[in-house]
This record gives C-alpha cells, structure tokens and sequence, in this order.
C-alpha cells in the first residue's frame, strides 16, 4: 500500500523562523497538533522538522520557560524522515537494545 493511500488531508506549515507563540495561534485555528516546519524562499521552501503541541509541553512548559521570544527552529524535532507518495508502507521490526 502507497503512503498516499494512508495519509490524508492537506498539511499545515510554518517558517522556522515563525514565534512560537505564532505556532500555538496557527495549531488552534486549524484544530491541528504539528506543524510541519519549512526553510528557505516561498518557491524554494522544503521540509526541516515539525513542531508539535508535544515539543511545546516536554521542552517549554514543563520545564516552565517562558516562550516568548523564541523561534520555532529553536523547539521543533528534527531529522524528518521523508518518503515519496508513492512508496510503500509495511511492517517494520524494531530492536531496541536494553
């Protein structure tokens, strides 16, 4: 089965350099919880991590930091793994060393 076939609906995106305060505005006005993270000039944007209520809970409000002022670039996951829509999907195995 291809990833289009799975994925659905359009995404929601945000400028690195956006606020965070910008990013939890956006999240509540699409009732999303990520937002996929761009770089780089409208026609040259492509995909460098994704910021999600859980990045804002763990790294700033748990640790009662004060967002204003900070960047999404500075609180967004990294190393995305990015699939063409027409790859497959199947079960993976994972080993986890204890």
């Amino acid at each position: 089965m291809s990833i289009v076939k799975v994925c659905k609906g359009n995404i929601t995106t945000i400028s690195e350099k956006a606020s965070l305060q910008e990013a939890v505005k956006l999240m509540e006005e699409k009732h999303v919880c990520s937002l996929f993270v761009l770089k780089g000039k409208e026609k040259n944007q492509k995909p460098i991590g994704i910021i999600t209520e859980r990045d804002i809970n763990v790294k700033i409000l748990a640790k009662k930091t004060n967002l204003k002022g900070m960047t999404v670039a500075e609180v967004m996951s990294r190393d995305l793994l990015i699939l063409a829509s027409y790859q497959g999907i199947k079960k993976v195995h994972w080993d986890y060393a204890l």
